[in-house]
């Protein structure tokens, strides 16, 4: 994307607005002065980024001063997927990279390296896309991809305080950079698999110290397969922080392939809750699929889009599973 030509006039904007999927005729907004035209250009963008940012971008070959207002608003959230990442990494090397605007960003579960369990160090790729991210508040996406972006740029992620780390637990041998991170974030997202071991016995786990500012906990009880007897007493020697100085809300959603397993998960949940009397154990057992109808396809990873776009109403659904 090369720098385009000094702004245009108020006259040269309004005639080229036919663009705007709005009420108000081209016409009509060309007697408007340039700033107002420049606020509906602002509203429209916004209102429309999520489903048609090709238009957005296309917003962009207005003008200077368009462009100024559409670029923050394209790139604001970005969704890197395996066939993108080529695009975004040469995006990221620009001197004046469009990446510096992105508050968010979601790592697709299918990009090759995220599998891998070469050190972060080898993930050079990731290299032009850690430095250029400098101002994201919230990352989705592996512990693989995480570790490699820390490794090259650290102190870009300063301002990151919303993690979801799309790997189940326990999670990459190399954690000292993800350890170091969750110390600074309010909100964590993890996947316990409750196929693979107890919640108390997965390492990293020890809230109080490793995560002193943490406000909201989000658990994914996740079974691709049903459960059964052993893998449900799990759920009986289920151990949560007993105290924290910060955390408000621990939000259980169990995530199940075998529906009838989900208010199985949810009453012990509940029933833990009460026993140990804890207000901060909430439960959203609402029914996510987890394979497709026919069972040859995984849709648990299309989840991950839908929650980044809930925004602050993820933190905050479910219900409380105990309280006086």
């Amino acid at each position: 994307m090369e720098p385009l030509s000094a702004p245009d006039t108020d006259a040269q904007t309004g005639s080229r607005l036919q663009r705007l999927p709005h009420s108000a005729t081209s016409e009509t907004l060309s007697k408007l002065p340039h700033e107002i035209v420049l606020i509906v250009i602002e509203r429209a963008a916004s209102d429309e980024v999520n489903a048609r940012p090709g238009w957005v971008a296309t917003l962009c070959l207005i003008c200077q001063s368009v462009r100024n207002v559409a670029t923050p608003i394209l790139y604001a959230f970005l969704r890197i997927t395996r066939l993108s990442l080529s695009t975004f990494v040469t995006l990221s090397e620009l001197p004046d990279t469009p990446l510096r605007h992105t508050r968010s960003v979601l790592f697709d579960a299918m990009i090759n390296p995220a599998y891998t369990h070469k050190p972060s160090v080898f993930h050079y790729f990731y290299a032009p896309l850690a430095r250029a991210l400098s101002n994201i508040h919230a990352y989705a996406g592996s512990s693989v991809v995480l570790a490699a972006l820390l490794h090259f740029a650290p102190r870009s992620f300063s301002r990151l305080k919303s993690v979801f780390v799309s790997d189940t637990l326990p999670w990459t041998d190399e954690t000292d950079h993800v350890k170091l991170l969750v110390k600074n974030i309010s909100r964590l997202q993890i996947v316990w698999d409750l196929l693979g071991g107890q919640f108390q016995e997965v390492p990293d786990l020890d809230f109080s110290a490793s995560a002193p500012r943490l406000e909201y906990l989000i658990v994914d009880a996740l079974a691709d397969l049903p459960l059964r007897g052993r893998n449900l007493e799990i759920l009986e020697r289920l151990v949560l922080p007993p105290e924290h100085p910060s955390l408000r809300r621990i939000l259980f959603r169990p995530r199940c392939h075998a529906q009838h397993n989900v208010p199985t998960i949810a009453q012990a949940i509940r029933e833990y809750a009460t026993n140990v009397r804890d207000e901060r154990v909430w439960i959203d057992d609402a029914v996510v699929p987890i394979r497709s109808a026919d069972g040859t396809e995984y849709v648990y990873a299309q989840n991950e889009l839908k929650d980044v776009g809930a925004g602050d109403d993820l933190w905050l659904s479910g219900s409380r599973a105990w309280g006086p």
